[in-house]
């Protein structure tokens, strides 16, 4: 039982007060170690006159069943840094010294990346740099392997030789239109086959690609063009208020994925096709050369485009291919909404790796019946869902399935261990900005991984409101830093001091993403997430900045001021509120229905109260 009154306490005793002497003998003290933890923590220090200057004799006492006996010993050596860093410098504040003695960064350094030797923290990328290049690499010695398989619609499939055959003519088609290597291409559809040939066609033609879901409203498809500087739209249908451009899905009379004959670009299979990769090949094959941009909620009231290169997304997929088991043969279904980070992971991961990539409607995919009918017809392998629809998704048979990526949010451990019978579960972390995910771990029955270790070539840091690096076991704030952090955001003045130098990295030039997240390194070597640090929320798995929410509704007329958060309804299900204040004429249901026409759909508050 734990003590009522006090868990931690410190003694400071001077040793001289209990000095014996014997027959002109002195016995100094020493601090005798207690059967029983008579609270939590306890530090006791024992200060005493030494031959040329004064001794202290300290001791730690825990309770075993709290604390085990290397935390102990790392907090004894914290202390002594910290004293010896205020003896050499005494003027200086305490909060000025570190905590970390050399013992305890050497751990944090292994700690920090997946590749334990010094020389292998960031190996050197051998594979392509370009994810166009990545899916020829993988339709070469297999051109028959299923590529596509939709149920959108009527039943459709396309194997790896049709894919690039189809995406290679489109990329010629484009550049006939005048797209140029690092030209910003919006590409706005539904999920489909026709979706994917475009997408790897306009990587091929050099295009940065910038992903839109077709259900955003106009206003905001708008502002996430103008801030990407957009040069053109592809499109299954007219986008409203767009003077770009605008541009057909690609189409093949052996694959009508584009809706009626003519819609789209007519791709014949055979027809003047040319050799997959025959179009002119794309300037900017370095590290930096853009793949898309994807955009989030901002703070600022504007989504924010982030920059993601195709270096990144390719190095992404082979660590994602060797952690997941993702092969040829292997079935991923790609259920995030097109325009978000793990629909690029979704496919990346697939079309890499030689794997299938499974397409449905929305309605398909809903938590639930509809979802569990949908993996069991597609034979789904491998799936990534936030941990809110797995968790409104009754547990179900599904021989197929191998495995999860969960994230976007906290997993229960009892759905992550119904969940993980008979698979692999895995719990994965990361922000758009170090593409889409920088830690994983898999998830053991009875075990809960945390966040769990860094992936591929990623590097993380806990650091404290100094940005120094904390011991484990002490929160702060989560730093990703590796060669898969985003170049930055589109529009300046957008990053806030996000991105900046790694000090962390001796190799000269490394960057670093401070993501705002709340962490600790565990005693098992695993990152517990600990919340944020500011007002940004996640919810259904959607990255959700209530200041964005908050500014629409102050544009609203009437408004004068205005607050969102979650809440929870009597369900216990997690919502998205708003308040507001001002007129007495405000109508909750007309600002919602404004709201719907600047906001994205999973920001439009679920409930509007007005505050008299």
């Amino acid at each position: 039982q734990r003590p009522a009154l006090a868990q931690a306490m410190f003694v400071l005793s001077q040793g001289q007060d209990w000095d014996l002497v014997f027959d002109g003998q002195r016995v100094p003290p020493r601090i005798q170690a207690a059967p029983v933890s008579r609270c939590d923590l306890s530090l006791a220090l024992l200060a005493g006159q030494g031959e040329d200057d004064l001794v202290l004799d300290g001791h730690i006492e825990y309770a075993a069943d709290l604390f085990g006996p290397a935390l102990a010993a790392r907090l004894a050596s914290a202390f002594s840094a910290l004293l010896e860093a205020a003896l050499q410098q005494p003027a200086a504040p305490l909060d000025g010294h570190p905590l970390c003695d050399a013992h305890e960064q050497a751990l944090l350094d292994r700690l920090a990346c997946a590749a334990a030797p010094p020389q292998r923290l960031n190996p050197p990328h051998r594979g392509p740099q370009r994810l166009d290049a990545l899916l020829r690499r993988a339709a070469a010695p297999h051109p028959g392997l299923p590529a596509v398989a939709s149920m959108a619609g009527a039943p459709q499939a396309m194997d790896y030789g049709q894919l690039s055959r189809l995406a290679s003519a489109y990329a010629r088609w484009l550049r006939s239109k005048g797209v140029q290597a690092g030209d910003c291409v919006a590409l706005v559809a539904q999920r489909s086959p026709a979706l994917i040939v475009a997408l790897a066609g306009l990587w091929e033609a050099g295009a940065t690609v910038v992903p839109v879901d077709p259900a955003y409203p106009g206003a905001r498809i708008a502002a996430m063009l103008e801030d990407a500087c957009a040069t053109a739209v592809v499109a299954e249908a007219p986008v409203a208020g767009c003077s770009l451009p605008l541009w057909p899905l690609p189409m093949s009379l052996s694959f009508p994925v584009a809706g009626e004959p003519g819609s789209g670009v007519d791709l014949v299979e055979g027809q003047d096709q040319g050799a997959p990769g025959a179009s002119a090949a794309p300037a900017g094959h370095g590290d930096e050369a853009l793949a898309c941009i994807i955009f989030t909620s901002g703070s600022t009231g504007r989504p924010k485009g982030v920059r993601v290169t195709h270096a990144a997304l390719c190095r992404l997929a082979e660590a994602a291919g060797t952690a997941f088991g993702i092969g040829p043969g292997s079935r991923v279904l790609q259920m995030a909404a097109f325009g978000f980070d793990v629909a690029m992971s979704d496919i990346a991961f697939a079309l890499s790796a030689g794997a299938c990539l499974c397409l449905a409607s929305r309605d398909q995919l809903l938590p639930g019946a509809p979802l569990v009918g949908t993996l069991q017809a597609m034979a789904v392998t491998h799936l990534q869902i936030p941990a809110s629809l797995l968790v409104a998704t009754p547990v179900a048979d599904l021989p197929c399935l191998q495995t999860l990526v969960v994230g976007g949010e906290r997993c229960p451990d009892a759905v992550a261990d119904a969940w993980s019978r008979g698979r692999s579960l895995f719990v994965a972390y990361g922000p758009t900005e170090a593409t889409v995910t920088a830690t994983a771990a898999r998830h053991l029955p009875g075990q809960s991984p945390g966040i769990g270790r860094p992936l591929g070539d990623a590097r993380l840091y806990v650091v404290d409101d100094k940005g120094r690096r904390v011991p484990v076991g002490v929160a702060g704030e989560i730093w990703i830093g590796g060669p898969n952090v985003s170049p930055g955001y589109v529009a300046s003045g957008m990053g806030d001091g996000r991105f900046g130098p790694d000090p962390f990295d001796g190799s000269g030039g490394a960057r670093l993403y401070r993501s705002g997240d709340r962490g600790r390194w565990r005693e098992d070597g695993t990152l517990e997430f600990l919340g944020r640090m500011d007002r940004q929320i996640k919810l259904r798995g959607f990255r959700i900045e209530p200041g964005e929410i908050e500014a629409a509704l102050l544009q609203q007329p009437g408004v004068a001021q205005a607050f969102a958060m979650p809440w929870t309804d009597a369900q216990g299900q997690q919502r998205l509120a708003a308040w507001v204040a001002g007129g007495q004429d405000l109508d909750a249901a007309a600002l919602r229905a404004r709201l719907r026409g600047t906001l994205a759909p999973h920001m439009v508050p679920a409930v509007v109260v007005r505050v008299d």
